[in-house]
């Protein structure tokens, strides 16, 4: 019975870092396929049904994010001369999507190693738009 009580204690201190790594990974892969995805239909120029092409891959952005809180997203445009424009840009500029999300951990060693015990993942998809239409933009 002691056996058991100590080994359990054991597995469990090893386990719930396990866990909490594994939460702030899926939250970092996640974010990257989101920020990733979003720039590239972005550069296309479509955008979402009664949103801006800016709303638009903030909304596709959030809609990739896990379950971990919301996210916040940061959409640039620059020309490539590197001059920023405005919104998500025109044909031929370069977009960035950046979001960040917090993954707050559980494992209270592990969580000590980590401002406020929270991780933050971080995601960045810079792409060239392609040649649109402005006007379909929603520009």
């Amino acid at each position: 019975m002691l056996e058991t009580a100590l080994v359990s204690g054991l597995f469990f201190l090893t386990l719930l870092p396990i866990y909490d790594l594994s939460r702030a990974t899926y939250a970092l892969v996640s974010l990257q396929h989101a920020t990733r995805s979003a720039a590239r239909v972005a550069t296309t120029g479509s955008v979402m049904a009664g949103l801006s092409r800016v709303q638009s891959v903030r909304a596709m952005v959030q809609a990739g994010v896990p379950a971990t809180g919301e996210a916040d997203v940061t959409v640039t445009a620059k020309t490539l001369a590197g001059v920023a424009t405005s919104g998500a840009g025109g044909p031929g500029e370069l977009i960035t999507v950046s979001a960040t999300v917090d993954v707050p951990l559980i494992t209270p060693g592990l969580s000590a190693f980590f401002p406020g015990g929270v991780y933050r993942a971080r995601a960045t998809s810079t792409l060239v738009n392609e040649e649109f239409s402005m006007a379909e933009a929603g520009a």
